[in-house]
This record gives C-alpha cells, structure tokens and sequence, in this order.
C-alpha cells in the first residue's frame, strides 16, 4: 500500500516561487515508488488562476479548495496519510490533527514583530506541526527568536534548477524575475533604469513575471518613453532559463525582509551574479 501525500499551498492563483518548491517536492515524492502525491491548491482571497500556474500544473494530480475548509479540503486530509502544509493555515492544521495526520508545515515568511491576533493564531498553528521546516535561518529566527523547538529545522527550498552557460563576455542587460508586487520592488528598478546613463543596446533591461503591478509599469514604460526595456511576462522554463543564462546580472530589488527565495539560486546555477537589496 502506498503512502499517500498531500501538499496544501495557499495561493493567488500566479506561479511563484512556493509553487514552484510545490512542485518539485511533488515531482520528489512521485518519484519514489511506494508513495503517492496530491496538490491541493487552497484559494486565497483575490485569487486568479493565470495561465503562468496552469501551465505548470498540467499532469499533476491538483484539486482546488475555497477559503475556509470547504468539502474538498477535508475529504482529502481524510484520504491522506501525510499533510504537507506550505505556511502556517489553521484550518489546514486542525483537520490534519482532528484526523490524527502527521502534519508538516514548511514556513517561507518571516515572522513580523507586531503580535497581532493572527500572528499569534500563525504561531499556534505552528507549534501544532510535526515538523517545522524553516527556509532559513532569518526566518527560523524570527519564528523561534529564543529556543528552537524539538522537531524544528532549516530545510532551504528547492525547486528544478535550469540548466545552460552562456560565457560572460556574450552575455548582456540585466533581468528580473518575480511576481509583480510593490514589496519586489520591480517598479523602484524601472525608476532606477530610466535614470541610470547606460547604453540601452548593452545593458537591456528584460523584466519576467507577472502581477497586478504590470499594467501600471507597462504603462509607465511607455508613458516615458523608458528604452532599452523588453517585458516578456510570464515564460516557460526552457525561455527563462535562456533569458538568465545570456543576461550579466540578475537583479532582485525587494524593498521588505524576506525569506531565501529561489530567484536567485536559479541565477546562480546559471553562473549569473545577481543583484540584491
């Protein structure tokens, strides 16, 4: 009989960097031969699906739950040996105990100082997990500032690395890959660009991703006659790979404190250097 596995992730509706640790723990776990996997994708609210998680998805075995625990959340935390939780849901948390599942949750955000009633339900919620996989050590920190709990760790994310090499002295511009969202800070690097005297035809700027965000900077872009800016949007895998493999420098501008995101592994793979605020 075979482990059954479900990894429970929040979301937008976008694919992002927990979507992609997602799928490659799903890919993972396939891949051993007593066990089997589910996605449940938990919609949070202002959720969208884009064509950018779809496409990623395509193949998997995926359900879709409303906020709140819906049927389909619960059935399949019954039907479930193991509960992967990605951030710290309560309602995720108390079905998997109610059902005496074995519940790990792998936390990607930091742990803000203000102790708000729903940072302390967050809290809560993670002192019920089995395991608590931390992204790291920043993160753990601000979750278990002064002793680390038994069954706590660092566990970094993974995802599935591109592969390729372009040498440097072929490579040109910069490029940014993320969700479009005012704490990435893609429009401080569009105002930075627009002001920096560079040679447009060396150093490109190609901006990848997607949010609610891109309109806005679109707009801007063209509004201000900004050169020297390619925006590809969202971009399969073997494009984004070609797109940081031929770029000098991968640029992450976040403007608040975030936890270790993949952006820049994948860079770093590729033998880019990168950027980072």
């Amino acid at each position: 009989m075979k482990t059954k596995v479900v990894i429970v992730s929040p979301s937008l509706g976008a694919y992002g960097g927990i979507e992609a640790f997602v799928l490659a723990v799903a890919d993972a776990v396939r891949r051993e031969s007593d066990m089997e996997v589910r996605i449940c994708i938990k919609r949070v609210p202002g959720f969208a699906l884009q064509p950018s998680l779809k496409t990623m998805l395509q193949g998997e075995n995926v359900i879709y739950t409303d906020p709140g625990a819906d049927r389909d959340l619960i059935e399949t935390i019954r039907w479930s040996d193991v509960v992967h939780l990605q951030n710290a849901t309560a309602d995720v948390a108390f079905f998997a105990k109610l059902f005496r599942k074995p519940l790990a949750i792998t936390i990607h955000n930091h742990m803000m100082r203000e102790l708000t009633p729903h940072h302390l339900l967050c809290r809560f919620v993670a002192a019920m997990a089995d395991e608590r996989w931390y992204n790291s050590q920043f993160v753990w920190d601000t979750w278990e500032p002064r002793r680390k709990r038994s069954g706590s760790r660092k566990v970094p994310t993974v995802s599935k690395l591109p592969d390729g090499w372009t040498p440097p002295g072929e490579r040109r511009g910069f490029v940014f890959l993320g969700r479009w969202i005012a704490n990435n800070g893609v429009d401080t690097l569009v105002d930075a660009y627009a002001v920096a005297k560079l040679d447009r035809e060396e150093w490109p700027l190609v901006l990848m991703g997607d949010g609610p965000l891109r309109k806005l900077i679109e707009y801007a872009i063209a509004r201000r006659e900004i050169g020297g800016i390619q925006v590809l949007g969202f971009v399969d895998e073997p494009r984004k790979a070609e797109q940081i493999k031929n770029s000098r420098w991968m640029v992450i501008p976040s403007n608040t404190n975030q936890g270790f995101g993949l952006t820049a592994v994948e860079a770093r793979h590729l033998g880019v250097p990168c950027i980072i605020t």
